[in-house]
C-alpha cells in the first residue's frame, strides 16, 4: 500500500514538473472538469491525468471491448454552452448531451472495440462569444491484464518447437503478433487462435536454461506502483534442454516462401557437418519413415569459413514448425533434422466489406467519405502488408490477423480522384480492386424552387394547397444545385420525374401530362463536383407552359393545377421522395344570370299615399344579374348570399283578369342553399325597385324558384 501511494505521488509530481517544463496550461478555458464513470469507479480530469507527448489525457479503466462510459462535464463559465458531442467511428452515442439543472452536461457512449483503438478523444461543439468552437478532450483507457503460462517439468530438445497455452483474463489486450523473437538461448513466438493465446518455444543451447518472458499489452495497465505501463511482470521458467537423437542443423532463416515460378529455389545457410557432401542433393521429408511426403530438396554448394554451408533450398510443399522436425535424408536414410516454416505465396481468395448497420458483403463498391471495415481472406497473409492507393488505413484489427485473415478499418477521402483503386500485396498488385461509386441518395426537395407568380419558394416547404388570386401566367421549376451536396453530406445526382394534372372547378380532367425525367447534378460547391458526369444534367429552369397544351393563363376560375415530383425509383436502392403541390385559380366573386319565378312576394309601394299592398302578390317572373361570393381561405366554398340587379315582371304569370301587372327595375339580394348542385333552387329574396308603369318605388321580400344557367 505504501509503495502504491509513493508511486502515485511520484507520478503526479512528474506530471506537474513536465507541465511546467513545457509550459502546458493546467487550467481549463472552457470546462472545469470531466468526470467518467465506469465499473463503479469514478475518474476526474483534475486528478486522474497523465501527459504523453506534451498532451494531457484523462485516464479511466475499462473491462470490456464494448465498454459503456457515462460522463459528466462541468462548466461554471456562463459564456460557454455545450451544443453537441461529435460522433466517432470508435464509439456509438447512446445518450447525447443533456444539460442537467443548469449545472452540468451528461452523456453516455459505448465503445466498439476499445482495445484496437490507438487514440481516443471526445470532441465537443461549444457556443461562446457568438461563435461555435470545437474542443478536444483526450482520454486514455487502461485495463488490468494478467497472463501466465505453466510448462511444467517437461524437458525441451534442441531443434524442437514446443507449444504452451498462455492463460490470461484479457486476451484481447495481449499483443500476439506471431513474429519470432530471439534471446540468447531461445527463440519464441506468441500467436493467437480465436480465443486462445499460445507461445511456441525453441531452445538454442543445451543444459539448464532460464527462459524470461515479458508480455506486452495494447492498452496500458496500472501496476503496483500506480503507474500506467504496457508490460506485464516478467515470467521466468528454467528448462532442461536435451540433445536430439539426430543432429539438428539450423538454417539462417526461419521462414521460406514457396514460389512455384522460382525453379531455382532459395539460397540459405545451413550449419556445417562433415557428413554433408558438397554438390549433392538431399531430400527433406516430413517424417523419419521411408516413403514419407517430400517437403523440399537441399542442394549443397560450398562451405564457408563461418562453419556454414551455402545451400539451395527447393520447397515443394508447405510445412509449419509446430508440426515437428523435417528430416534431411540421403536417399531413404535420415541423417539430420532441421525445421523451417514453408508457406505459399501470399494470395487473396475473398474480400468482404462491412458498413455500420449492415452485413458483410463481397461488393467492393464504396462511396467517397465512407468509413468501412474490410476483411481479406487468403493464404500466407501474415507475411505481407496491404495498401489501397489513395484509401487511408485508419486502424488494423491485429486480433483477427493471421495467415488466413487480415482486417482493416478504412477511410475513403471525400475528394478521392480515381475510380478504381488497386489492393496491393506488399508492392505488387493483388488483382483485386476497390471501385469508387458516387452517391445516389434521394434528397428532400429543398433544392427545387417553384415560382407560380409570387417568387420562388422551396418546393418541399409547400405543405398546403395554394390559393392564388391572380392569373397563373406560368409555373417555373428551378434548381439550387449547391444545396444537394453540403460539406460531408453527399447525395449525388438527383433523378426526378415531373407530372402535371389540370382539372376545372367541377373536377373534370382538362389535361394529364407526364413532363418527363430530369437529372439534377450537384453544383460547384460540392467536393465531388469535378467527378460527377455532367452529361444530361438539367441546368436551366423548367417552364410548365412549354409542355402543356392547355396553358395556365387560360384556365378558368377555381381550376386546379396539380404538380407531382418524385424520385425515379429505378435509379436508387432506397425509397425516394414524392411530393404533390396543388395550385387553385382562386376567385373571391363570380357572376351569373338567374331566372326566378317569385311566388308569394310581398311588394309594398313607398309613396306617401299608397295603401297597404296585399300580403302576398301573384306569380311573377324575374331575371337578375347576380354576384356570388366565396369564403376567403377556403377552396370553392360559397357564402349563401348573392347580390345583383335586374327586372321584375309583377303578376306576369297571374292570369286573373283583375291582376295588376307592372315591370320593375330592382336591386336585390338573395339567400341560397349552398349545398344544392341542381339547376333549380328555392332562394329567399329581399330588395327594392321602381315600377315603370306606376312610377313609384317599392320594396319586396319573399321566396322564389331559381333557375341557373
Amino acid at each position: 500500500m505504501k509503495s502504491a501511494c509513493l508511486g502515485i505521488i511520484m507520478l503526479l509530481s512528474f506530471q506537474l514538473s513536465f507541465a511546467q517544463k513545457y509550459n502546458l496550461k493546467t487550467e481549463k478555458t472552457v470546462y472545469d472538469s470531466l468526470i467518467i464513470f465506469t465499473n463503479a469507479k469514478t475518474f476526474n480530469s483534475n486528478k486522474d491525468k497523465i501527459y504523453i507527448n506534451h498532451k494531457k489525457y484523462l485516464y479511466f479503466e475499462y473491462t470490456s471491448n464494448e465498454q459503456i462510459l457515462k460522463a459528466e462535464i462541468y462548466s461554471q463559465k456562463s459564456q460557454y454552452q455545450f451544443l453537441r458531442l461529435h460522433s466517432s467511428p470508435d464509439f456509438d452515442i447512446l445518450d447525447s448531451l443533456q444539460q442537467i439543472d443548469n449545472a452540468y452536461y451528461r452523456f453516455r457512449i459505448r465503445f466498439k472495440n476499445i482495445s484496437e483503438t490507438d487514440q481516443l478523444s471526445l470532441l465537443f461543439d461549444v457556443l461562446g462569444l457568438n461563435e461555435i468552437r470545437t474542443i478536444e478532450i483526450p482520454i486514455l483507457a487502461y485495463t488490468n491484464t494478467e497472463a501466465q503460462f505453466n510448462p511444467g517439468p517437461e524437458d525441451l530438445y534442441l531443434g524442437e518447437v514446443r507449444k504452451f497455452e498462455i492463460i490470461t483474463n484479457n486476451i484481447d489486450n495481449l499483443k500476439t503478433d506471431g513474429l519470432w523473437k530471439n534471446t540468447d538461448n531461445f527463440e519464441y513466438q506468441i500467436s493467437r487462435n480465436q480465443n486462445n493465446a499460445f507461445i511456441f518455444i525453441e531452445p538454442k543451447n543445451g543444459g539448464e536454461q532460464t527462459f524470461s518472458l515479458m508480455l506486452e499489452t495494447k492498452k496500458p495497465c496500472l501496476n503496483d506502483s500506480g503507474m500506467l505501463v504496457n508490460q506485464l511482470p516478467t515470467i521466468n521458467h528454467t528448462f532442461n534442454i536435451k540433445n536430439s537423437r539426430h543432429v539438428f542443423l539450423r538454417m539462417d532463416t526461419r521462414e521460406i516462401t514457396r514460389n512455384p515460378a522460382e525453379l531455382s529455389g532459395v539460397e540459405v545457410q545451413l550449419d556445417n557437418n562433415h557428413r554433408l557432401q558438397i554438390g549433392k542433393t538431399y531430400r527433406v521429408e516430413a517424417s523419419e519413415e521411408i516413403g514419407s511426403p517430400l517437403i523440399a530438396e537441399i542442394f549443397t554448394k560450398r562451405r564457408l569459413t563461418t562453419d556454414k554451408i551455402v545451400c539451395e533450398f527447393r520447397p515443394y510443399n508447405d510445412h509449419k514448425v509446430s508440426k515437428g522436425f523435417l528430416f534431411i535424408k540421403d536417399g531413404d536414410n535420415p541423417l539430420f533434422i532441421t525445421n523451417v516454416e514453408i508457406s505459399p505465396m501470399p494470395s487473396i481468395s475473398k474480400i468482404s466489406i462491412l458498413r455500420n448497420g449492415n452485413n458483410w458483403t463481397t461488393s467492393l463498391d464504396v462511396k467517397p467519405g465512407e468509413i468501412i471495415d474490410i476483411r481479406i481472406e487468403g493464404k500466407s497473409l501474415r507475411k505481407t502488408k496491404f495498401h489501397f492507393d489513395e484509401i487511408q488505413i485508419i486502424s488494423s484489427d491485429t486480433v483477427s490477423q493471421s495467415d488466413y485473415v487480415h482486417q482493416y478499418k478504412l477511410r475513403v477521402p471525400i475528394n478521392i480522384s480515381k475510380t478504381v483503386h488497386n489492393i496491393y500485396l506488399g508492392n505488387e498488385k493483388s488483382g483485386s480492386s476497390i471501385t469508387i461509386s458516387e452517391y445516389k441518395i434521394p434528397r428532400p426537395f429543398d433544392f427545387i424552387n417553384i415560382d407560380y407568380g409570387n417568387g420562388p419558394v422551396a418546393y418541399n416547404s409547400i405543405l398546403q394547397p395554394i390559393l392564388y388570386k391572380r392569373t397563373v401566367k406560368d409555373i417555373s421549376l428551378s434548381f439550387d444545385r449547391n444545396r444537394i451536396d453540403q460539406g460531408d453530406f453527399l447525395y449525388g445526382q438527383q433523378i426526378i420525374n415531373i407530372k402535371v394534372r389540370i382539372e376545372d372547378k367541377n373536377g373534370i380532367l382538362i389535361e394529364n401530362r407526364d413532363i418527363g425525367n430530369f437529372t439534377i447534378c450537384p453544383g460547384e460547391s460540392s467536393p465531388r463536383f469535378n467527378f460527377y458526369s455532367q452529361s444530361g444534367c438539367r441546368l436551366s429552369e423548367i417552364y410548365l407552359n412549354n409542355f402543356l397544351s392547355k396553358k395556365t393563363f387560360s384556365l378558368s376560375e377555381w381550376s386546379k393545377i396539380e404538380i407531382t415530383i418524385e424520385h425515379v425509383s429505378s435509379s436508387y436502392s432506397t425509397q425516394g421522395y414524392s411530393q404533390k403541390v396543388v395550385i387553385y385559380n382562386q376567385r373571391l366573386t363570380t357572376f351569373d344570370v338567374d331566372v326566378s319565378i317569385p311566388a308569394g312576394l310581398i311588394t309594398q309601394s313607398l309613396s306617401k299615399d299608397a295603401s297597404l299592398s296585399p300580403l302576398v302578390s301573384g306569380i311573377g317572373l324575374a331575371m337578375f344579374a347576380q354576384f356570388s361570393f366565396y369564403k376567403k381561405n377556403e377552396i370553392q366554398r360559397l357564402i349563401p348570399f348573392k347580390a345583383g340587379f335586374g327586372f321584375l315582371a309583377q303578376n306576369a304569370l297571374n292570369f286573373n283578369p283583375d291582376a295588376k301587372r307592372d315591370l320593375g327595375l330592382v336591386v336585390i339580394t338573395s339567400v341560397h342553399p349552398i349545398k344544392s348542385r341542381s339547376k333549380f333552387s328555392f332562394p329567399l329574396y329581399g330588395g327594392f325597385g321602381y315600377f315603370m308603369q306606376k312610377s313609384e318605388f317599392f320594396f319586396l321580400v319573399g321566396p322564389g324558384i331559381r333557375v341557373s344557367f
